[in-house]
């Protein structure tokens, strides 16, 4: 989706409504999310279909990736831990697609720039895992609203600037 919609997507993170009412829906994903009764360990072809659609979705700036896909795979009657972990493993192909196609784009013509790519690489690493120990941790106690009243906050905010 970032190499065919890029330039439009570009023009979206600009606009500060564009985010604000993304955030919002973000809310209300991470919302729903919580009020679901999943049932499932096992995801089937379609379901993992329409959670790589909502993962599209999420190249829109404010609309959170795990946040609508953990979303797409708990309404589609996924147990919360086994989408989330779909969600993160999924996010490994998106993640590297984006980089690959920043790296094209704005090239890696040093070596201090090539470094940097790798130090951002690590860091981001460990804030992930450690973000994916903690959101694991809010699912399972059904409190993954926390982020929805965030995501509220926030974009509320971004509508009134």
């Amino acid at each position: 989706m970032g190499l065919f919609l890029s330039s439009n997507i570009e023009a979206l993170f600009q606009s500060t409504k564009v985010v604000g009412a993304a955030l919002i829906l973000t809310g209300v994903f991470n919302l729903l999310t919580d009020r679901a009764e999943p049932s499932k360990n096992k995801i089937t072809k379609k379901q993992s279909f329409v959670i790589g659609l909502f993962q599209a979705l999420a190249i829109v700036p404010g609309v959170s990736r795990s946040g609508s896909t953990i979303f797409a795979g708990v309404k589609g009657g996924i147990k919360a831990k086994k989408a989330a972990e779909f969600s993160f493993i999924l996010s490994l192909p998106a993640v590297f697609g984006a980089t690959l196609l920043e790296l094209v784009k704005h090239g890696a013509n040093s070596s201090s720039s090539i470094q940097n790519y790798i130090v951002g690489f690590f860091g981001a690493f460990v804030a992930g895992y450690i973000a994916i120990k903690a959101i694991f941790r809010v699912l399972e106690q059904k409190r993954f609203e926390i982020f929805a009243y965030y995501c509220f906050i926030v974009g509320a905010l971004a509508l009134l600037i």
